[in-house]
């Protein structure tokens, strides 16, 4: 632990995992805020700045604990859902994306886990999309379709070719 100067508030005997609770001016700027210092469950220690003095030190943790949990459901969002970008700034119209996001994927995973697959989110909801009024075996077939076509790579034509075998190199 750092030494940070200020005034000490009491901490309730009901939060053991709040450290300290101290009131200190920032250095450069002097202004007054409260630092919550605690540790989690897996014993790591975390430090946090706030301007709320009218809420307790463990209520400032738990806020802490809980914008964490935020963020990180808003990372898996991205990857899985693969929203990325926000089409409004409106807070109706981004949980209505938001809400489609999750309905698409609830889809998609009721799909895989019913046909045993493993087509990506994008596959799946791509071929729903294109057999959606058609009938269910449809669907089924096409999810279950070999590819057309085997990849061999990036093929190099006979241009790549003679430039390719018309340089030297040289290894030293």
């Amino acid at each position: 632990m750092f030494p940070v100067e200020g005034t000490e508030r009491a901490i309730p005997a009901e939060s053991p995992h709040i450290l300290r609770d101290v009131d200190v001016l920032t250095t450069k700027t002097q202004t007054p805020m409260r630092m919550v210092e605690y540790m989690d469950e897996q014993g790591r220690l975390y430090r946090v700045g706030t301007s709320r003095w009218d809420i307790s030190a463990a209520e400032v943790a738990e806020i802490y604990k809980n914008r964490w949990l935020v963020e990180l459901f808003f990372k898996w969002m991205k990857q899985h859902l693969h929203v990325v970008k926000l089409f409004s700034k409106d807070p109706t119209a981004v949980w209505n994306q938001l809400f489609l996001s999750l309905i698409a994927y609830t889809v998609h995973m009721l799909i895989t886990l019913e046909l045993k697959t493993t087509k990506s989110p994008w596959t799946t909801l791509k071929l729903l999309r294109i057999y959606f009024y058609d009938d269910w075996s449809n669907f089924v077939n096409a999810v279950f379709r070999p590819p057309s076509r085997t990849s061999k790579g990036r093929q190099k034509t006979n241009k790549t070719k003679e430039r390719l075998g018309s340089q030297r190199i040289i290894v030293r």
